[in-house]
C-alpha cells in the first residue's frame, strides 16, 4: 500500500539527496519559499513514498488555487529510487492519488511528472510541457566543452566568438539590486514570441529567495553598456538549469546568444556545475516548442525526460465541464444544471496545439475564439471564447472558460 510519510523540510532534503542522488530545484525548500510569494500557491508539505516497508521515492508538492478550487503541483517529482515501468508507474500513482485524497479531500489533482503513457492520467492544458531536453556536459574545460558540441555547434560558438559583439558576464548582484532593465527585454521577447511575462517582481523573488548559491544571471551588453541578452540560471547540486532567457530583436543574427550560452557554460563549470539543461526542446509530443531546437547543436546527444501530466483525483468533479463568468463582474452567471449537462454532452472537442478547440451546444449562440492567456514566462493556456447564452427570457453576454479531457483535464 503506497502510503505519504510527511518529513521536515530539511529531513527531506537530506534523505532525498543520500537515497536518490540529484534533487532538482524545485524539490528544494528555497523554492517552496519562492512559490509561496506568488498569490494562490502554498507549500502543501514533503513526504517520503512509501509502499509497505520500502522507500519508493519522494516528492515535495505545492498547493495551487486557481479558478474556486485547489490542485498539487511537483515539478520534476516524484523522484524515485528506481525509475518503474509502466504497469508499476500506474500502480504507483493510483496509490499516490489515494493517499493524497484521504489527507486532503479539496485536492481536485495533482500536476506531477510521469515517464510512461499511463491511464490515471491526462495532458495538461494551462502549461507546455516538454519530454525531452537538451544537457551539455560542463566536464573539462573550455576546448573540452566545445569539443563535444555538433559541427554546426562549434561552428556557430566560434563565430560568435570572433564577431558577437558583446561581453558576457556573471550579474547576479546587478540584477538583484534591479531588474528592470532584464525585464524589459523579457517584455520584447514575449511580444516577439506570443506570451505574456510574468510580473517583474516574479524575476525579482526567485532571484533574491534562491540567492547567488542557487540562483545566477548571466547577461550579454554591447560595448555601450546596453544589455541585449540574458539568462537566470538555476543550480542544484552539480546541474544548472537556463530556467528563463530573454534578447532583444535586432541583435538576433549577431549570435548574441550563442555566445552567452557558451560561456554560460565555461562561467557554469568554474562554479562547480556538471552539467547544464537547456530546459526543453520541440518533439512530436511538444510541438510548439519546435523553435527551442537550435541548441541541439550545443551537444552530440538529447535526453528523454519526464512530461508534466495531471493525476485526477476526484473523477466526478475533475470531467469537462464549463465555467461561466460575467465578463464585466468575474462573478458565476447562475445558469442552471439544465445547461451545463446538455452543453458538455453536446460536443467533446479534442485539444488542439497550444491551447483549446471550443464547442457549442444547445443554448449556445455565437461561439468565438477570443485569445488565448499565458500562465508566466513560457507560451501556452487556455483559450476564451466569448458567447451569447439564450435563455427563454433574455440574452446574457459573458466569458466561457472550458476544461476538457477523457477523465479529467488539468
Amino acid at each position: 500500500m503506497v502510503e505519504l510519510v510527511e518529513l521536515a523540510r530539511s529531513d527531506f532534503e537530506a534523505a532525498a539527496e543520500a537515497e536518490v542522488g540529484y534533487v532538482p530545484i524545485e524539490q528544494r525548500a528555497c523554492w517552496a519559499e519562492y512559490e509561496a510569494t506568488i498569490p494562490g500557491r502554498t507549500p502543501w508539505g514533503c513526504f517520503r513514498i512509501t509502499d509497505g516497508n520500502a522507500t519508493v521515492g519522494f516528492v515535495s508538492f505545492l498547493d495551487y488555487e486557481t479558478h474556486g478550487y485547489h490542485y498539487l503541483r511537483s515539478a520534476h517529482g516524484p523522484m524515485w529510487l528506481e525509475q518503474p515501468d509502466a504497469a508499476r508507474e500506474q500502480e504507483l500513482l493510483q496509490g499516490l492519488a489515494t493517499a493524497i485524497h484521504k489527507r486532503d479531500g479539496k485536492v481536485v489533482f495533482a500536476r506531477i511528472a510521469v515517464k510512461n503513457d499511463v491511464a490515471c492520467t491526462s495532458p495538461t492544458l494551462s502549461t507546455v510541457p516538454y519530454d525531452q531536453t537538451v544537457i551539455i556536459d560542463l566536464n573539462g574545460g573550455a576546448e573540452d566543452i566545445l569539443s563535444r558540441m555538433k559541427t554546426r555547434g562549434r561552428r556557430d560558438v566560434r563565430k560568435a566568438l570572433r564577431e558577437s559583439p558583446v561581453t558576457c558576464a556573471d550579474e547576479t548582484e546587478r540584477a538583484a539590486q534591479s531588474f528592470q532593465e532584464y525585464y524589459q527585454i523579457m517584455v520584447e521577447t514575449g511580444e516577439r514570441d506570443g506570451f505574456v511575462p510574468a510580473p517583474i517582481s516574479d524575476y525579482e523573488d526567485m532571484i533574491r529567495i534562491l540567492g547567488e548559491k542557487h540562483c545566477r544571471v548571466f547577461a550579454g551588453r554591447t560595448e555601450d553598456g546596453t544589455v541585449v541578452t540574458w539568462s537566470i540560471v538555476t543550480i542544484s547540486g552539480g546541474r544548472a538549469v537556463r530556467y528563463y532567457a530573454a534578447s532583444r530583436s535586432n541583435t538576433m543574427r549577431m549570435h548574441v546568444t550563442d555566445k552567452l550560452v557558451y560561456e554560460e557554460c565555461c562561467m557554469l563549470h568554474d562554479l562547480g556545475c556538471t552539467d547544464y539543461d537547456m530546459m526543453g526542446i520541440g518533439s512530436d509530443f511538444s510541438p510548439t516548442l519546435m523553435g527551442l531546437n537550435e541548441f541541439t547543436c550545443l551537444t552530440a546527444t538529447w535526453w528523454s525526460t519526464r512530461a508534466d501530466t495531471g493525476c485526477s483525483l476526484r473523477r466526478r468533479r475533475h470531467a469537462p465541464r464549463f465555467w461561466v463568468t460575467n465578463h464585466k463582474e468575474g462573478r458565476p452567471l447562475g445558469l442552471g444544471s439544465w445547461l451545463r449537462a446538455r452543453a458538455a454532452r453536446s460536443h467533446s472537442p479534442e485539444p488542439s496545439p497550444g491551447g483549446l478547440s471550443v464547442g457549442g451546444g444547445p443554448g449556445c449562440e455565437g461561439l468565438a475564439l477570443a485569445r488565448s492567456h499565458s500562465q508566466g514566462p513560457s507560451p501556452g493556456g487556455l483559450f476564451v471564447g466569448c458567447f451569447r447564452l439564450r435563455r427563454a427570457r433574455a440574452a446574457r453576454f459573458g466569458v466561457l472558460v472550458m476544461c476538457m479531457g477523457n477523465r479529467s483535464t488539468v
